[in-house]
């Protein structure tokens, strides 16, 4: 079975290597990819097709929701999880109406929800 592709979209550095640092430790079979900008996504994506993208909101060029609408319309296997700081009602469901499955918080999810999203619709 090929690896699960996993997609990173996050402009902070720290916590997108943290973030691809838990999912390795609880996952074997992941091929992670990382972008820190709406531009590099979409070149990221051209060459694979992910499976999961872990999307924060904000990006330096570009809006994470807007660009999840992009990516569910060019990628539309993959499943979105929205991942920002901002955890209120109105961005949870900004996040759903832009096409992502989930929605997790920076400041209060965890790690083991992080691995969750990939366990329970992707299982090893």
């Amino acid at each position: 079975m090929e690896p699960l592709q996993i997609l990173i979209v996050e402009d902070n550095l720290i916590f997108r290597k943290t973030l691809r640092t838990v999912l390795l430790s609880k996952l074997s079979a992941l091929q992670i990819s990382e972008a820190g900008n709406a531009k590099e996504t979409l070149e990221k994506i051209k060459g694979r097709r992910p499976d999961i993208i872990f999307m924060d909101i904000n990006l330096p060029d570009g809006n994470g929701l807007q660009l999840t609408k992009v990516l569910t319309n060019l990628c539309p296997q993959a499943k979105v999880a929205i991942i920002s700081i901002h955890d209120s009602p109105e961005y949870v469901q900004a996040a759903k109406e832009s096409g992502a499955e989930w929605f997790l918080s920076k400041t209060s999810s965890t790690p083991q929800e992080i691995v969750d999203i990939v366990t329970s619709h992707f299982p090893e």
